[in-house]
């Protein structure tokens, strides 16, 4: 698609409030804000969870999110902006190691669940709680020693089946 003067390889990729549709090889970045650019109390916010499932979708793509939040016009922030980073500070707490440092594995994407890896670890990141168990259909042929859940301690029950890797939910 037409990305206006952006010439690989000689600057970063700026999607403003857009997202790229896969992986792409060189890191590329995002703009966008949990409400409109500037303050307005009367324009409400965009739903943590979406900014979090965001997020997580931009980075299985090879991307980063710059955030904006906007000031009041005494440079606060109002009690509602500080309760959604709280929130996205609170996830990337259990969370975050499927996230700072990664790269795009690869397969970035399947249905719900977007996937990002680090050294040995692949990161299954389910955009959503996937009910009883959750099939990772993009890791059917990867060699798996272990499956365990970010901020839990429970021990995962998993199997090998035809559609791939089933984990079941604690």
């Amino acid at each position: 698609s037409d990305h206006g003067l952006y010439v690989p390889g000689i600057a970063t990729l700026d999607l403003e409030r857009k997202r790229a549709e896969r992986a792409l090889p060189d890191p590329w970045q995002t703009d966008t804000s949990i409400g409109p650019w500037g303050y307005n109390a009367l324009r409400p916010y965009r739903p943590t969870v979406d900014m979090v499932h965001e997020l997580v979708d931009i980075v299985s793509k090879n991307g980063n999110m710059l955030l904006n939040v906007p000031p009041k016009a005494d440079g606060t922030l109002d009690e509602e902006t500080e309760r959604i980073l709280a929130n996205i500070g609170r996830w990337l707490d259990v969370n975050g190691e499927a996230i700072y440092g990664t790269r795009p594995w690869s397969v970035a994407e399947q249905d719900d669940v977007r996937y990002t890896h680090k050294e040995n670890t692949l990161y299954a990141i389910v955009l959503g709680w996937p009910g009883t168990s959750v099939t990772l259909q993009a890791v059917q042929d990867v060699r798996v020693q272990a499956v365990s859940m970010l901020g839990s301690r429970e021990t995962l029950l998993w199997s090998r089946e035809g559609e791939g890797l089933t984990i079941q939910a604690p």
